[in-house]
């Protein structure tokens, strides 16, 4: 058949007679907005309700089968989607029965595609040969259409799927005439699973051989009413520890109980009606359970602290339980108070041996489980400072890091030695106030032949027995007493002035100090050490001091050496290092590369130089530091020396000193006559500190060098760069070109700074197309690169984005095939009205953003066309005329004598000057002598673009950045400066511009320049609070301010009588002239 009647002819052109179709719906136009449909209707959807007929021919139970459906029609696109819910055991793929998209109308119009209008109530549709009927809509679909103008039908019913009303009956049929008793246990598992009580209970097992009182541990589990116990085995206690005393299971109250047969017990009765027993027969549930046999199991309510129970036999007593179990039978049952049952059951030790006797030593010590007995008072574990007028803070706080510090001795015997009977040891007694904890500590003596050090560690000490259940505190102590420490007897001598003080603060009566007794072996040895002296000591030769004065101190010479006299010899270049700790020194020897010498690791080894080389060999002992003289008796044992102060017969050497090294002297290194020509400045400081030497000329030893020749470098190829191709005529192996990488640090993206100039520019050709393009120039100041982007202008015909991609950019008027390095395009270069050839494209830049400008004066002598003070020294060169012609100009363009005239004259009379200006420069002058008034924006408008901008990158990450807020904000005042919000914006990539972000935040700001954040949320969440829909006409609107597109400049009038001060000096009077 012929179904083309209604189709277009050659080329999608219509016939005589044919009407264009629309592709998409046609919505009436009313009072709302004009917004395309994508816009207008978006997240809008018509919802039917339908089914359709399926055939089964494969089945006895059904010859057909009713499915019901969804059709979802998406307003946005014309695009529509069929769902099928599913159904459980249903035994056919359910779900998405047709994926979203358009679905053309049926053959012969199969060219169009269903839109809103071939929808109805009560109708039926085709959707690929399948006939979907439409029974029913949603209140938003049945408003939506009566709105659009459409004649609703009345719902239609959607007829009974008989297989699914057969297995209804038969699940029917299946069901018990009488339900069975249900016994709901999952409900109590999953309101309590692992929700467990803790009881701390105590068994009484004395009664038995070998038994002693046991503590256990027990739980109680709410998801199953069962029980669980644990044995707490102490250390040392001689038994063994278990796993468990009683395993987890449901607990009887009266056990042990008789055993049942089984089937006995069960959890329902029922009642043989009729039949025989077994198959066949007929049997109710027993409501009244005759012969039941029920067990009687411990509950939660069962368990209370002080109770007992009884386990399997055992009676236990409940003595405490856990905070949560606590908070349990407080919220469930009432219980406020919890009477703790008695946990300790210790006994003092009242009896003991001290001394060896046998005496009763703990009158003073509690009674049974630490309970008081009658007539005792409560000791306090700790000291009892006095309150005063300071802080009520406890000792670990008031007197944290403070101490007192005791002077003490004690005495030591010592049987095994004939020189002493007993040793003095001093000692130091530290009291810490914050914990009452005492150390011990003796200083360390030179070949004191003894361990020394702490010898009681920090800890708390008892007192000596019988007391010693109690510590030492801080009343214990005073000077010129004794003290006991573990047997041993400390006498205390004196204090620090702390300790003093502190103690009289408290109200101790201080006793005067007392002397140390000395230690007969140490007197003993310094007898000995004195008796060792000789009566006349010997000459002292005091090298350390010299030493340690100047260790690692070394003067550095550069010498010469002129070998040339002997065979093969040539002149030599030599380091000499004098060390000032024993004026000792060593030589090395410069081996230049390529000189055919061997690199020896040294010239001349570390040692005294002597000066008159080569010395004479003399014998052993020739040659000494002292000179004695026999005085009597034999040579040899027996004999008597002296020391002899002349010397007589000494040979002495005369070796090299600092005081013999200067800059041009000679020196003798072994019979080589070497120059000194240099030192270090070390070396000269030196000399000039200890010496006064002041002169320090360097002594030329060698002809200066011939010019170095230039390397020539072979022309640029035109492979790769030229940066590359040198770095492969510099060396055999070739490296990548170096960058600049300090420039790259100081002047790269630094936090919110870009460091990134931008200018307008547009075309300088003639095509009027072109003229009207305009471009952003982008300059990287980190490696003076380039990129140049277009935006997007609507009805322009040219589609804007990336015009230049980054890199640098040569300059005009160079040769390709060259062997020098070309010129790049810096940001020197690139000012407001220069011209520029980028890739034999020129451009005229128009204007700059803010930051531009700021960056470039706040660098003026980088840039040379924002320096102010270069500006004005060009306008000051004026001749007398031309500065009466300014002032005139200014008096007739403010007639009124307020200061100031409109940019646009100022601009038109700087331009006319003779100093001939640049265009950036008179932007300059602006900027520095106007009044600005920033443009005030439409708050509504710019939350209105920024709900756009995030609803079109989906940004619904609103209650994380309130938490992210609310953690950075500590005060809880609810506001955070506008630096912290753009860290945390940067945090959650927020996709708003940096200018846009920087606008909202200055108009959420208080007085002290802080931001509401709940507000800024609240006002940008297009989920919560949608701002009214944004036509694209107005986005770009709004971004043309930081493209230089505004209407209205920053700078609209300028304070002339500033101007004119600056330039022509106290020339403020102007209408004299």
């Amino acid at each position: 058949m012929m179904v083309g009647s209604e189709k277009p002819g050659i080329g999608g052109e219509l016939l005589l007679g044919q009407s264009a179709r629309p592709k998409y719906s046609l919505f009436p136009k009313g009072e709302g907005s004009d917004a395309p449909a994508w816009v207008a209707f978006d997240k809008q959807v018509l919802c039917f309700d339908a089914y359709f007929q399926e055939a089964v021919p494969q089945r006895r139970e059904e010859k057909y089968r009713v499915r019901k459906c969804k059709i979802y029609f998406y307003l946005e696109d014309d695009t529509i989607q069929v769902v099928e819910p599913e159904f459980k055991n249903s035994g056919i793929p359910q779900g998405t029965l047709i994926r979203r998209h358009r679905i053309p109308l049926p053959a012969p119009k199969d060219d169009c595609f269903y839109n809103v209008h071939h929808f109805n109530v009560n109708q039926e549709i085709v959707f690929y040969n399948r006939t979907f009927m439409i029974t029913d809509c949603d209140p938003f679909t049945r408003n939506f259409l009566i709105k659009m103008g459409v004649h609703l039908n009345p719902p239609a019913s959607t007829p009974a799927d008989p297989y699914t009303t057969h297995r209804q009956e038969m699940e029917e049929n299946m069901k018990p005439l009488r339900p069975y008793e249900r016994i709901d246990a999952l409900k109590q598992f999953l309101e309590h699973d692992r929700k467990v009580l803790r009881f701390y209970c105590y068994w009484d097992d004395t009664e038995s051989m070998f038994g002693d009182p046991r503590e256990l541990i027990l739980h109680y589990f709410l998801a199953d009413d069962t029980m669980e116990i644990y044995e707490v085995v102490l250390s040392n206690s001689g038994r063994d520890a278990v796993p468990k005393f009683l395993h987890r299971g449901k607990l009887p109250k009266h056990a042990p109980i008789p055993k049942h047969q089984p089937g006995e017990i069960t959890d329902r009765t029922v009642l043989n009606v009729f039949g025989p027993v077994g198959q066949g027969g007929r049997y109710i549930l027993d409501s009244l359970k005759t012969g039941a046999v029920e067990e009687q199991f411990y509950k939660d309510c069962d368990l209370t602290v002080g109770g007992v129970i009884n386990v399997w036999g055992r009676r236990m007593l409940i003595c405490d339980c856990d905070n949560f179990t606590k908070e349990y039978y407080r919220s469930k049952y009432g219980i406020g108070k919890f009477i703790l049952g008695k946990d300790k059951f210790h006994k003092s030790q009242h009896f003991d041996y001290s001394n060896g006797v046998a005496m009763m030593v703990g009158s003073e010590k509690p009674g049974i489980g630490g309970e008081l007995l009658l007539g005792q008072s409560a000791r306090p574990k700790y000291s009892l400072f006095p309150k005063g007028e300071g802080s009520d803070a406890p000792a670990w706080v008031a007197f944290d890091k403070q101490v007192l510090c005791f002077d003490a001795y004690f005495q030591e015997a010592v049987p095994q030695r004939r020189e002493e009977k007993y040793r003095v040891r001093k000692c130091k007694i530290y009291f810490y106030l914050e914990d009452d904890t005492i150390q011990v500590v003796e200083p360390e003596f030179k070949n004191s032949g003894i361990p020394q050090g702490t010898l009681i560690r920090r800890h708390r000490i008892p007192l000596p027995a019988p007391k010693d259940d109690c510590f030492y505190n801080v009343h214990h102590f005073n000077v010129n007493q004794e003290i006991v420490f573990y047997n041993r007897t400390f006498m205390i001598t004196d204090c620090d002035p702390f300790t003093r003080n502190f103690l009289i603060k408290m109200g101790v009566h201080l006793n005067p100090p007392a002397s140390t007794p000395a230690d007969p072996y140490t007197t003993h040895r310094q007898e000995m050490e004195e008796n060792m002296k000789p009566l006349r000591p010997y000459e002292r030769i005091d090298a350390l001091k010299q030493f340690l004065e100047h260790d690692r101190k070394v003067l550095r010479f550069y010498c010469y050496w002129d070998d040339t006299e002997s065979m093969f010899g040539d002149p030599r270049e030599l380091i000499l290092h004098y060390f000032l700790a024993d004026d000792t020194m060593e030589i090395y020897e410069v081996v230049l590369s390529n000189s055919g010498r061997d690199a020896v690791p040294k010239f001349l080894h570390r040692g005294k130089l002597p000066k008159h080389a080569p010395i004479p060999k003399h014998q052993p002992g020739e040659i000494t530091d002292r000179t004695v003289l026999n005085v009597f008796g034999p040579v040899g044992q027996g004999g008597r020396y002296i020391l002899d102060s002349l010397k007589t017969g000494a040979v002495e050497e005369q070796f090299y000193k600092d005081c013999d090294l200067t800059v041009g002297g000679v020196i003798n290194v072994w019979g080589r006559r070497m120059l000194i020509c240099d030192c270090d400045n070390f070396t000269k400081e030196y000399y000039r500190s200890k010496y006064g030497i002041e002169d320090f000329t360097p002594v030329s030893y060698q002809a200066s060098l011939p010019p170095k020749l230039a390397r020539q470098v072979p022309p640029y190829t035109g492979f790769g760069s030229e940066e590359d191709s040198l770095c492969s005529c510099q060396g055999l192996l070739p490296k990548p070109p170096q960058k600049d990488f300090k420039k790259l640090m100081e002047k790269d993206r630094h936090g919110l700074v870009s460091n990134v100039l931008r200018f307008v520019a547009k075309m300088l050709t003639d095509s009027p197309i072109d003229k009207e393009r305009v471009f952003i120039i982008y300059v990287y100041l980190s490696d003076d690169t380039i990129a140049v982007f277009e935006p997007p202008q609507r009805n322009s015909g040219v589609i804007g984005g990336k015009f230049l991609k980054r890199g640098q950019v040569k300059k005009p008027g160079q040769e390709l095939f060259k062997s020098e390095m070309s010129k790049y395009f810096t940001a020197q270069d690139l000012y407001v009205g220069a011209r520029l050839d980028l890739n034999n494209q020129p451009f005229q830049l128009l204007d700059a953003d803010e930051f531009t400008f700021d960056y470039m004066e706040q660098h003026a002598d980088e840039f040379p066309k924002a320096n102010i003070g270069t500006i004005i020294s060009k306008v000051k060169s004026i001749s007398e005329e031309e500065q009466k012609k300014v002032k005139q100009f200014f008096t007739m363009s403010d007639p009124s004598s307020t200061g100031f005239i409109p940019y646009e004259s100022f601009r038109t009379l700087l331009a006319e000057m003779d100093v001939q200006l640049f265009e950036h420069e008179i932007i300059t002058l602006g900027r520095n002598y106007s009044s600005r008034e920033q443009p005030e924006v439409n708050l509504g408008l710019m939350l209105a673009v920024a709900q756009d901008q995030l609803k079109k990158n989906n940004f619904e990450n609103f209650t994380d950045m309130i938490r992210a807020f609310a953690h950075e904000d500590r005060d809880r005042s609810g506001h955070l400066s506008s630096k912290e919000a753009q860290i945390i914006f940067k945090a959650f990539r927020l996709p708003l511009s940096d200018d846009l972000q920087r606008a909202l935040l200055e108009k959420f700001q208080d007085e002290s320049e802080k931001i509401d954040y709940h507000a800024f949320l609240s006002n940008i969440n297009w989920r919560e609070n949608p701002a009214p829909a944004v036509l694209p006409d107005v986005t770009v609107k709004f971004d043309a301010d930081w493209r230089g597109d505004a209407a209205d400049p920053a700078v609209k009038t300028i304070n002339y009588s500033l101007f004119l001060e600056d330039v022509f000096g106290s020339a403020m009077n102007i209408n004299d002239s």
